[in-house]
């Protein structure tokens, strides 16, 4: 876990690397928000030596649509050779209901 200042005119994305710089990530998973879902970042983890979970919204239609199609067809298919897990989460704050799903698989080449 780690966390650094970030300057009034900077957000999320500049920082994210610098504390990527910072940290040791061979062998462990990162974990980031969908401000996080950058291909730079991706790189930064993987070329670190570690593994990465980040987040894809919908507010990223045609990479949302990409992964959503990408896992939908392997899921038909049964995933042959790829090891992958799914999990759905439904609950209701604020007058709304939110429904949580999560593909993950080891290798999405």
């Amino acid at each position: 876990m780690g966390q650094i200042p970030v300057d009034a005119k900077e957000n999320e994305v500049v920082a994210i690397p610098k504390l990527l710089g910072l940290i040791d990530v061979r062998k462990r998973i990162v974990t980031i928000g969908a401000i996080g879902c950058q291909k730079e970042i991706a790189r930064t983890i993987i070329g670190g030596g570690g593994d990465d979970l980040l987040r894809v919204k919908d507010n990223r239609p045609a990479l949302a649509r990409g992964m959503r199609d990408f896992f939908l067809d392997a899921e038909k298919d049964g995933f042959p050779g790829k090891h992958w897990e799914y999990t759905e989460e439904t609950d209701g704050d604020h007058g709304r209901v939110e429904v949580r799903r999560v593909w993950a698989c080891e290798d999405i080449n």
